[in-house]
């Protein structure tokens, strides 16, 4: 194990994904920026119905230049902040030559909870959402 020295990162987070998209480039995707616990007797407890709300950053971490970059995604479509989701990342240009150099295109997301908009109780989520990636 290594610790990086990273500067300029995501925010500490939990219930998030990551996601390879090239051999040296991960997406981060979602999750929930802070925790409502409490501790007694030596006992951590989840608060379910006080959940913060969830995010839905998109962070690019470079493997080699070990940098993170938050990329919001550029379209007009809001998708809602999530957590506990899975996602997948998906290419359909398999067949190029170079492995090196192979990227894949998005990502899928699928599912996780938010907050309902009434009460702030969790909501679950069915919907599947794809992010594209232009390649620069």
């Amino acid at each position: 194990w290594f610790l990086l020295p990273l500067t300029d990162q995501p925010l500490n987070r939990f219930g998030h994904s990551l996601t390879t998209i090239c051999l040296n480039t991960i997406v981060l995707y979602g999750g929930m920026l802070t925790l409502n616990v409490s501790r007694k007797d030596h006992e951590w407890t989840f608060h379910v119905d006080n959940l913060p709300d969830p995010t839905n950053e998109v962070w690019i971490f470079d493997g080699i230049e070990e940098t993170w970059e938050n990329r919001p995604p550029e379209s007009s479509v809001h998708v809602q902040g999530r957590a506990f989701h899975s996602a997948a990342s998906f290419s359909s240009d398999l067949e190029r030559e170079d492995k090196a150099d192979r990227c894949q295109e998005s990502i899928f997301v699928f599912g996780g909870i938010t907050k309902a908009p009434v009460f702030h109780s969790p909501k679950l989520l069915d919907e599947l959402w794809e992010l594209e990636f232009v390649k620069e």
